[in-house]
């Protein structure tokens, strides 16, 4: 029996500057091809696994992931077994249009004939990028096919079209993934399966990615508003008061992050929403210093 799929969801937040000396691009001990048609033939002529690389100058997480992931001696080791295919956006701007890849870095799996495995989106830890190395050479992943196979198979189970909506989502291919939230709120309206909070938490996030900000929050409000008690409850407020931010309604925001830490004391939530709501109170400080002028500051 195949293990489930494994993905890295980007972060909304760009990582910290790194150490300036990441070396090659990708990594040095990889043999990288750059083109994916090269790739694609040699894999299936030497039956081999096909690994495709895609980063950018500008992310930050590209850095993050080459500095950490793509030189460990571990990662290099395991994929001297692939055909290995690194794409700059910056230099090929066709290729990852045509693979629907828009987040950097985003690393793609296939198998030797070029079917797509899994993808991985965005930095993960030498550890986790290594495991999933292993289960796909020991075929414990299910195929992007196998899965949409499965779904096609089976139309009524809800739970498969929203573990089908979730790979598109980590995966970035959002406006594949909200028709699938969209059928479990439709056909669960009584939320018997207990997903109907999740796909509409879902739905709202991927507003919020594409910053659709209103919608989002009136997603978001729905999930609070029907299941207050659910897990999905204290995320939906930190990502309300996410939403707000963009919509540069500060007040809102503040009023979102403290719903999370008055009523949910307890969970991770309320302490990220405490860390959020200290950036907004430093951010309106400085803000009302700066606009007061020199003579209000002075008499301070």
């Amino acid at each position: 029996m195949k293990l489930a799929r494994t993905f890295a969801i980007a972060s909304l937040v760009c990582a910290a500057a790194l150490p300036a000396a990441c070396g090659k691009k990708g990594g040095e001990g990889i043999a990288w091809l750059s083109s994916m048609d090269e790739g694609k033939e040699r894999a299936e002529a030497e039956d081999k696994n096909l690994v495709v690389y895609y980063s950018a100058d500008w992310s930050k997480m590209s850095e993050q992931f080459e500095y950490d992931v793509l030189e460990n001696a571990d990662v290099q080791k395991k994929l001297a077994d692939f055909v290995a295919v690194h794409i700059d956006s910056d230099v090929d701007e066709d290729t990852p249009k045509a693979y629907a890849v828009g987040a950097y870095p985003t690393t793609i799996f296939y198998t030797s004939e070029g079917e797509e495995i899994t993808r991985v989106v965005g930095a993960v830890t030498a550890e986790e990028f290594s495991k999933l190395v292993d289960d796909v050479v020991a075929g414990r992943v299910e195929t992007v096919r196998e899965l949409l196979a499965r779904e096609e198979a089976n139309p009524d189970d809800l739970k498969l079209a929203y573990e089908v909506g979730t790979m598109y989502v980590e995966t970035g291919r959002y406006e594949k993934a909200r028709p699938r939230f969209e059928k479990i709120v439709a056909q669960d309206p009584e939320n018997e399966t207990g997903l109907a909070p999740a796909a509409l938490t879902q739905i709202g996030f991927t507003d919020l990615t594409v910053h659709r900000a209103d919608d989002a929050v009136a997603m978001f409000a729905e999930v609070v508003e029907k299941y207050p008690n659910a897990p999905e409850a204290p995320k939906c407020y930190v990502y309300m008061g996410d939403a707000y931010h963009l919509l540069d309604d500060a007040e809102d925001a503040a009023a979102a992050y403290r719903k999370v830490v008055a009523d949910y004391p307890d969970t991770p939530e309320a302490d990220e929403a405490q860390k959020k709501l200290g950036k907004l109170t430093m951010f309106k400080d400085t803000v009302e210093a700066f606009t007061q002028g020199p003579e209000a500051r002075e008499t301070e």
